[in-house]
């Protein structure tokens, strides 16, 4: 069934990225209709939290963690809604083992020697970006992985009382976190990092801070402050522009199938106005259209997505920047892990023979194995692994699964998980994709171009097309804050200069800040 309706703004995408541009105009009083279209049947893009089969117990299918907490705008949501404790204090430390494929035990001191070690090599790669050293850079051809393999070999060869054996299992541990790190960064392999731009990306000090009730709520807290604000101004008598309670809406299962971006009319007199027209066979005309969607989504569809096509810098950073598959694997067991696993080991570390890596690709590069709780073991798996992960079914899965713990463990009595839960990122069709990265071929300047918005013509006060999501955040990429961040930057674009709320200076700002 077909439907036209008008909005001055429409955000294309209800994730943190298009539910912070609908916020920071509404709290600065923004004065026409905001229409928030999104693909799925629920908001959230890729904030998605669910529970357990047998302990009712909540996990994050998407974003996990508050990244930093000093100058975090979600940490400071999170606070102002008592999602988290400020003053809770973690029950006991967090207690770590190694294993080799043979269920050996691994030193914990050779294992933090060979930490140590590694953190060392990362800050070297993180201050490629604050230094002028582009022939270092140019030598390793802009591979944070090559330099990382070099320093590696180079430090393990210079350790003149340790045998062959000791050598190797040091580079086996090294892969391991190596491994860790392309889940982390959102890769397939550390050679595909940009060895310049790595130390772009900054964080927030504090460390990482869950929240007990599923990220979700965080999407509840904003929606919340949305409608207060609305009720506020209808109790005031500001109801001129609420249009009968709809200045703010959000539609779901609204699938964007074009954006005509140009002068519907073409006569040169009527104001370009925005046509999105959507899969179900729905239209919505705007003065302004926010894009929020994934940079996977971006990939895998923007030539046929926008009308006329994007300029063509802005399609080359598309394709230009990295966006990676990280996927979670959830076991559930009716029998307490306790009976399998030390009571006391909250995590153990997988220390792969690189020579003699498992059958299955899928399992290849999972790191560790979590233990969220007597009931529920959590491992990560990232890149092509990941990709073909989700190629398996749960109950192939739960097999291999099975056998590799029993040989981690040395336990042949370990049992099969009886629920197993996978995460789907790179074939869901509203992602493609987990979270963005800069890749060797690639760098900051990239982002900047894709966050970059576009003017109907060179006198227009106002963009008529804009972009925001993590993927758009020079600094904070692939994070739930760079995605907030980047929606009040969006935002910011689009609200008067004269507002109370917003200064000259800080629209100058963020309109000079795209064209670095």
């Amino acid at each position: 069934m077909s439907s036209e309706a008008f909005g001055d703004v429409v955000i294309v995408g209800c994730g943190i990225g298009g539910l912070s541009v609908a916020y920071h105009l509404m709290m600065n009083d923004f004065a026409g209709r905001i229409i928030v279209l999104e693909a799925r049947p629920v908001i959230g893009g890729r904030i998605s939290s669910t529970t357990t089969k047998f302990e009712n117990h909540r996990i994050e299918i998407g974003a996990n963690w508050i990244h930093g907490i000093l100058g975090n705008p979600i940490y400071d949501l999170a606070l102002r809604h008592r999602l988290i404790d400020q003053l809770a204090q973690t029950s006991g430390k967090h207690l770590v083992e190694a294993r080799a494929m043979n269920g050996a035990k691994v030193d914990i001191n050779l294992l933090e020697e060979v930490y140590r070690t590694y953190v060392y090599f990362m800050k070297k790669c993180e201050n490629y970006f604050h230094i002028e050293d582009t022939d270092g850079a140019v030598r390793y051809d802009n591979s944070m992985g090559k330099l990382l393999e070099a320093d590696i070999d180079s430090w393990v060869n210079s350790l003149k009382d340790v045998d062959t054996e000791g050598k190797e299992l040091r580079k086996c541990i090294f892969n391991t976190l190596l491994n860790r790190e392309t889940c982390i960064s959102g890769c397939n392999s550390m050679d595909e990092m940009s060895l310049k731009d790595f130390g772009s990306y900054s964080e927030l000090p504090g460390g990482n801070t869950t929240i007990p009730l599923g990220f979700n709520q965080v999407l509840n807290a904003l929606l919340n402050e949305i409608n207060e604000r609305v009720a506020a101004k209808s109790k005031l008598g500001d109801k001129s522009n609420l249009m009968d309670g709809k200045q703010f809406s959000i539609l779901k299962s609204q699938r964007v199938t074009k954006i005509k971006w140009r002068d519907l009319t073409a006569d040169g007199n009527t104001p370009a106005k925005v046509e999105i027209l959507c899969e179900n066979g729905s239209t919505y005309i705007c003065n302004h259209v926010v894009v929020t969607v994934p940079l996977g989504v971006l990939k895998r569809e923007s030539l046929n997505l926008f009308v006329p096509k994007l300029p063509q810098y802005k399609l080359d950073a598309i394709k230009a920047l990295g966006f990676g598959a990280v996927d979670k694997i959830f076991l559930e067991y009716s029998l307490p892990l306790n009976n399998f696993i030390d009571v006391n080991v909250d995590e153990t570390i997988v220390v792969w023979d690189k020579q003699n890596p498992p059958k299955c690709k899928a399992l290849q590069k999972i790191y560790s194995i979590s233990k969220i709780t007597n009931h529920l073991l959590l491992m990560w798996a990232s890149g092509d692994e990941a990709i073909h992960l989700e190629t398996m079914d749960e109950q192939q899965l739960n097999e291999e699964l099975t056998q590799l713990l029993q040989q981690f463990f040395n336990n042949k009595k370990f049992p099969k998980a009886d629920n197993v839960i996978i995460t789907r990122w790179a074939t869901d069709p509203y992602s493609y994709g987990s979270y963005s990265y800069i890749p060797t071929g690639s760098s900051v300047r990239d982002i900047e171009l894709l966050s970059q918005p576009i003017y109907a013509d060179p006198s227009s006060d106002k963009p008529i097309m804009v972009f925001a999501g993590e993927a758009t955040h020079p600094s904070f990429y692939s994070t739930v804050h760079g995605a907030f961040l980047s929606g009040k930057k969006a935002a910011n674009y689009l609200l008067d200069a004269t507002d109370d709320n917003v200064s000259q200076n800080e629209i100058f700002n963020t309109r000079i800040a795209s064209k670095m």
